[in-house]
């Protein structure tokens, strides 16, 4: 199916920049904000145009509809595209999740496991529809809004894993998305997407470790001074343990990992380009608080998610584990009070079942959960679980490796493991009612 029109759900930086990118190549783009921000958004809708600048399609875009007329902005639509941050993922679909339809294809830019955000929201409204969910792993630009109908791109993404939920309708995510983004690659799963966004690896240590210059400076870009030898060491050994995670999931490489080698501050080429932090890093200002999305978000929707899918598996991630805590935790002295009202002990995206915006804990570790709990016969999982408890005795002589049974008490992982695999891939399920999720709004 060729794209003619899509419907961008969100007009912060992201949403801005793809409306008026994707209209400056010749799509009708409806652009839909949530009334909450109808001050910021009413020039747009008043006029109904965009001024791109920078390293995109340069001009003036003429939306075919700049809304806060959900139905409206969702009409006609081929595609919708959700850009918003983590944390007003579930505000967002649960504006949409009534007036969609069935056969409609819904992707958020990016994701960090949003799909199942969109699950728990659908089982809540008791929306029972065919719906193809999908995510990349990060934003096709770095942009910023610089006027207030322009937006600035600053650099474009080269790569964009993307996947679907159920994994076999990526290859029909990816053919949607790539007439929008010819750069658009399928990945393994949304779990394998969710775990290639390195965002909370290199935001929130710099962020937290220049707290004083932040909060004392009235400007500030963290690319240009806030990487030093010392916050890059601490990027570095975050991001080794994001890899350790993706690899006990079974998740296979390349992890797009950062550069270990001392000296060396590049970290946007993976997905931007070797050199992209000369040629737009430098020039992205901000934080200029520590109320911004590189703490608010990385932490509590990526560091806090990290660190409890590696619980599952058993991989320590302190370095991971302390960043978040002393952000997010229960003392007196932690670094944030209340912004958008995730820094609540408990918060963000969580693998437990706790907190405002968790999407995890109510559709993916539930039911995994549920099943390990009504499941007694530990030795005939053993064949289906990807165990990595090798015994040194009895490696083969060739060198090879081979995986012995794991003890009951180390088998629960496992079947954690294998449970959240078989989800991945398993068809949609008719939807169940839950309770409906905590969220908070920015």
């Amino acid at each position: 199916m060729t794209i003619e029109r899509i419907a961008v759900l969100g007009a912060g930086n992201a949403g801005r920049a793809i409306a008026a990118d994707m209209t400056l190549k010749g799509l009708k783009v409806h652009l839909f904000e949530l009334p909450e921000f109808a001050e910021s958004f009413a020039p747009v809708k008043q006029s109904g145009e965009i001024t791109l600048r920078g390293v995109a399609r340069e001009g003036v875009a003429r939306l075919e509809l700049a809304t806060h007329d959900i139905e409206a902005a969702l009409d006609g639509a081929q595609l919708i595209l959700i850009a918003v941050p983590s944390f007003g993922v579930a505000p967002m679909f649960e504006a949409c999740s009534t007036h969609l339809r069935a056969g409609d294809t819904v992707v958020f830019t990016p994701g960090a496991f949003a799909c199942f955000v969109a699950r728990n929201v659908l089982a809540a409204a008791g929306v029972d529809i065919d719906l193809t969910l999908g995510e990349i792993c990060t934003l096709p630009y770095a942009s910023r809004i610089s006027g207030p109908t322009e937006v600035t791109v600053f650099i474009n993404a080269i790569r964009l894993p993307a996947a679907a939920l159920p994994a076999g309708r990526t290859p029909k995510v990816v053919e949607a998305m790539r007439q929008l983004y010819p750069v658009v690659q399928p990945a393994a799963n949304v779990l394998d997407v969710a775990l290639l966004n390195i965002n909370p690896c290199i935001h929130p240590g710099p962020s937290i470790l220049n707290t004083g210059r932040i909060e004392h400076a009235d400007d500030f870009y963290l690319y240009a001074e806030g990487m030093t030898p010392g916050t890059r060491r601490v990027m570095v050994a975050i991001d080794q343990e994001r890899q350790r995670v993706r690899e006990a999931w079974g998740l296979e490489a390349p992890h797009y990992g950062l550069d270990p080698t001392p000296g060396v501050y590049e970290v946007f080429e993976h997905y931007f380009g070797y050199g992209g932090i000369d040629q737009a890093g430098v020039r992205l200002r901000g934080p200029l608080d520590m109320d911004d999305r590189y703490v608010t978000e990385d932490v509590p929707y990526g560091l806090v998610f990290y660190a409890g899918m590696g619980d599952l598996v058993g991989v320590d991630t302190p370095h991971l584990r302390r960043h978040h805590q002393s952000c997010l935790g229960d003392q007196p002295g932690r670094l944030l009070e209340l912004p958008h009202g995730s820094s609540q002990p408990g918060s963000g995206r969580q693998v437990q079942g706790r907190g405002p915006g968790d999407a995890v804990g109510g559709s993916v570790l539930s039911v995994v959960a549920r099943r390990v709990a009504a499941d007694r016969s530990w030795p005939s999982l053993r064949s289906q679980c990807r165990v990595r408890r090798v015994s040194p005795q009895s490696q083969p002589s060739s060198g090879a490796t081979r995986p012995l049974p794991a003890p009951p008490e180390k088998m629960w992982y496992s079947k954690v493991q294998h449970s959240i695999g078989s989800l991945l891939q398993a068809p949609r399920r008719a939807p169940h009612r839950s309770p409906r999720p905590v969220c908070s709004l920015p």
